[in-house]
């Protein structure tokens, strides 16, 4: 009993101080190092932000002041504030106009300034993008605008021959009734009305334009019945005739 209770002392301890298969695997001489995790991100960076150098700010503003003071930069803003007003709304169209000849119309200085051929080409090319850039904008809102006319130019001319084929007589029958309706009022017969006619004289040649014009619209809504040439319907009469009695294909 005393050699049992040594042997399973000592296998305890052997167990308690024995390494793990996977951590003797790492450290075989055979197998490569473990190499230690890498070091998480650090969001906030320590070290100030580039600055920049004051040379690149410098030459920045001497060219966009040169830009400003030549001779071709009212055209240039011109033509970019004409691209811009294309399509734009009226009176955004109108302060961009007002903007522009502020802009245009303050003082600039009157000394020469130094020849830039560089620059004489650049402002020349950009103002010639410009226009033809503007003239692209504008080409389809034109042929738009203009297919809308001819359209209206259409509408109003089929209006105005179904006026004339068919509101002729209806005004001919308004004029007809008002003017009956006029001659009832005035008649002898109803001398002692005469304020109720005045008053109505008054409301019909008033209201008369409004009730014709109203009446037109109305008889254009209505469908209009279609009719058979007058071959066909020959023929539906005389086969009718011939098979009336029996009007069924047998």
């Amino acid at each position: 009993m005393e050699q049992l209770h040594h042997l399973l002392a000592s296998g305890s301890k052997q167990a308690s101080t024995a390494i793990p298969f996977f951590l003797a695997l790492d450290h075989t001489p055979n197998s490569p190092p473990v190499m230690p995790p890498p070091a998480p991100f650090a969001l906030d960076d320590p070290r100030p932000p580039p600055k920049q150098s004051s040379h690149g700010s410098n030459g920045y503003e001497a060219i966009k002041a040169k830009i400003i003071l030549h001779p071709l930069y009212p055209s240039l803003l011109r033509a970019f504030v004409d691209c811009r007003k294309i399509g734009a709304p009226l009176d955004v169209a109108g302060r961009l106009s007002s903007i522009t000849d502020e802009l245009s119309s303050d003082d600039r200085p009157d000394e020469g300034q130094p020849a830039d051929p560089e620059l004489d080409q650049f402002m020349e090319t950009y103002c010639y993008m410009l226009a033809r850039y503007g003239q692209e904008l504008a080409r389809p809102i034109q042929e738009a605008d203009d297919f809308f006319r001819s359209m209206d130019a259409q509408i109003d001319s089929l209006s105005l021959d179904d006026n004339s084929c068919e509101g002729g007589d209806d005004s001919s029958e308004d004029e007809q009734e008002a003017v009956g309706m006029a001659a009832a009022a005035g008649s002898p017969e109803n001398a002692a009305g005469n304020e109720d006619a005045e008053q109505k004289r008054h409301i019909l040649n008033k209201y008369r334009g409004y009730m014709s014009s109203l009446w037109r619209e109305l008889s254009k809504k209505k469908k209009k019945k279609g009719h058979l040439p007058r071959d066909a319907r020959d023929k539906l009469l005389q086969w009718w005739h011939l098979h009336y009695r029996w009007p069924y294909p047998s």
